[in-house]
């Protein structure tokens, strides 16, 4: 059933755990609430341009634009803006179907799972804690919190080493060929791509989500 030739499981966060368009999708609705002037929640075009602001080059233009598109008259600074709109989004973090199960699967298998994800301490921490996710990993590294990200090797032979297991015994499960599976193969670890990008370094396995870790293992 699990993938017994491996002592550890190791996981990235965003896109891998936790479901980043679910999480947006919660948190503009909690944002509706609190300008329902200006906000629908039943609009999904509004939805969408809102949550395309934070992958805009120029968020506080693409905000304005927003705005001006929209009506909103008087609007908040976009720093003040900005500050409440993304707190709103970590605070909402949700997990994928198979997340917990998997999890707990794992858990109760005897496995040792860590968790390594790149960002700012105040922000991963939140997510992890809205998502429900802490009480699953025996180590856990924020990038800004360790001072060394993905996908530099040394952060995975750092979070093997917090787990007792050497990384040739570790599987990193990622969704990000350059900053996370790159990284977790040149550390010395076998990896798992969730494919939601084609595969440029040459993952170990691939598969669409972690379900995959509850079914046999494919041969190496």
């Amino acid at each position: 059933m699990l993938w017994n030739r491996y002592r550890a499981v190791i996981f990235d966060l965003d896109g891998t755990l936790i479901d980043n368009a679910g999480s947006f999708r919660l948190a503009y609705g909690r944002y509706c609430e609190r300008y329902p002037e200006y906000l629908c929640r039943d609009n999904p075009r509004q939805r969408t341009e809102l949550i395309e602001i934070y992958h805009a080059p120029d968020r506080a233009a693409a905000f304005e634009g927003f705005c001006r598109h929209w009506g909103w008259r008087n609007p908040p600074a976009f720093p003040e803006f900005w500050q409440e709109w993304f707190m709103l989004y970590v605070h909402s973090a949700v997990c994928f179907p198979w997340t917990v199960r998997t999890l707990e699967t794992l858990c109760g298998s005897g496995l040792l799972l860590g968790l390594i994800t790149n960002g700012a301490g105040i922000y991963q921490n939140a997510k992890i804690q809205s998502a429900g996710l802490r009480r699953y990993f025996e180590a856990i590294l924020i990038s800004e919190e360790a001072g060394i990200a993905k996908p530099n090797p040394s952060v995975y032979r750092i979070c093997a080493g917090q787990l007792g297991i050497p990384p040739e015994e570790c599987l990193f499960v990622g969704d990000t060929p350059e900053s996370d599976i790159a990284g977790a193969k040149a550390a010395g670890m076998h990896s798992l791509l969730l494919t939601g990008k084609p595969d440029t370094v040459g993952a170990t396995y691939t598969s669409k989500t972690i379900a995959c870790l509850l079914e046999p293992a494919p041969p190496k």
